[in-house]
């Protein structure tokens, strides 16, 4: 999805890396690559309002363009190789003349082109050091998405529910994922903030929303808090105040039980994603994810009987290195603990530590698709994602 505002530029340089400057004088063109993840989503529907109020004009003209904004993903090869491609098409054109990559990817790439600069998604602040503004990147709201930006993927979905981001980064260190290496350690959303954001939009008659975060598990390791204490604290805004918890890393569940025991009992959790990864305890050693699957399959029969109309939904990760059959048939029959599972098929990041791991066969990584996609057309609980084209598989 393609599109474009105008605006001139000047040219910076700062640590070695290319910087820019633009001014509402140029015309600058934007680049959403490829079907992103809610984050992204929210990032990109962001500095899309950012350029709006501002007074940028919005075009769908490449080459009336002098200037690109890439938004770009990072967590399996397809979209990375579409974020390339797109990134590639653009710089073929002799007329552009400066691109600003945005987004995950551009908290990893490293390409010393002279006309990228990079801003990652973590650090959107870094928009009004380089665009001329009068209204700030961090003073405009966005809770909800355009759909040109997103495209659902979960049954689940709700447009009407508000999204609202609390932490970006987290405090693990899977050995396949790219999202830790371009984003870093957590950097949590002042709790007042938070705050200020859900009362606005209670005022405005909206009540459900969903925290949003990369794992809301890490939320507050970096301001001597938690996210149990978050979300106690905005249950308290006003009593139709219902939460969705976007991503918790389950030993976070595990760690404080108790505690997210007491949350579901109130009945206002309505949706929780807890990414198992995988049935299989050697698995789960190899992705660096220490915790016991069954412990968590446990909470999470206990955490259902607590609150029989929360909706649980999973990620599993597909022919990791060295999967066996047996580890295999252990994801599948833990994802019948979940009412939705989005099933992914390993995608090798080189800058991670999996990457040194032998992979599954190209025969057996086929068949355990095939195996996968027929599963849940039979039940009808999920979704499987392909590592090459990062779209569903039909």
């Amino acid at each position: 999805m393609i599109y474009g505002v105008e605006n001139a530029v000047q040219t910076l340089y700062s640590d070695g890396l290319m910087s820019f400057t633009f001014s509402t004088r140029d015309t600058f063109f934007l680049v959403n690559c490829g079907e992103t993840c809610e984050m992204s989503a929210l990032h990109f529907g962001k500095v899309v309002r950012f350029f709006r109020l501002n007074n940028y004009r919005l075009s769908n003209q490449l080459e009336n363009a002098e200037n690109v904004l890439v938004n770009s993903c990072c967590v399996i090869t397809g979209k990375v190789n579409d974020v390339e491609n797109k990134l590639q098409f653009v710089l073929a054109r002799p007329h552009v003349k400066k691109v600003v990559l945005f987004g995950c990817f551009a908290g990893i790439e490293t390409a010393s082109d002279q006309r990228v600069m990079r801003i990652s998604s973590k650090a959107i602040e870094a928009i009004n050091t380089h665009f001329e503004h009068r209204v700030a990147i961090e003073d405009i709201s966005v809770t909800s998405f355009h759909p040109d930006y997103f495209i659902p993927y979960q049954q689940s979905y709700d447009p009407g529910v508000r999204y609202v981001l609390i932490a970006q980064g987290c405090e693990n260190r899977c050995s396949y994922c790219n999202i830790k290496n371009a984003k870093g350690s957590t950097k949590s959303v002042p709790t007042a903030d938070i705050i200020r954001e859900i009362t606005t939009s209670v005022g405005e008659g909206a009540y459900e929303f969903i925290l949003l975060a990369d794992d809301c598990g890490s939320y507050g390791a970096d301001r001597n808090s938690s996210f149990v204490e978050l979300a106690r604290t905005l249950l308290e805004i006003d009593p139709r105040v219902r939460l969705r918890v976007h991503y918790l890393f389950p030993a976070a569940l595990l760690a404080r039980r108790g505690e997210y025991e007491e949350l579901l009992r109130t009945g206002r959790i309505t949706y929780m994603n807890v990414p198992l990864q995988s049935g299989s305890q050697r698995i789960l050693h190899l992705m660096n994810r220490a915790y016991d699957p069954g412990k968590v399959l446990d909470t999470i029969r206990r955490l259902r009987e607590l609150s029989p109309k929360t909706w649980f939904y999973t990620h599993f990760i597909i022919n990791f290195p060295t999967e066996t059959d047996e580890d295999f048939s252990r994801t599948l029959e833990a994802s019948a603990h979940f009412d939705e599972c989005l099933f992914m098929n390993y995608s090798t990041n080189p800058r991670t530590a999996a990457a040194g791991l032998d992979e599954v066969d190209s025969c057996r990584r086929a068949h355990r698709l095939a195996v996968v996609h027929d599963f849940l057309e039979a039940n009808g609980k999920g979704l499987l994602i392909d590592d090459t084209t990062a779209g569903p598989v039909v």
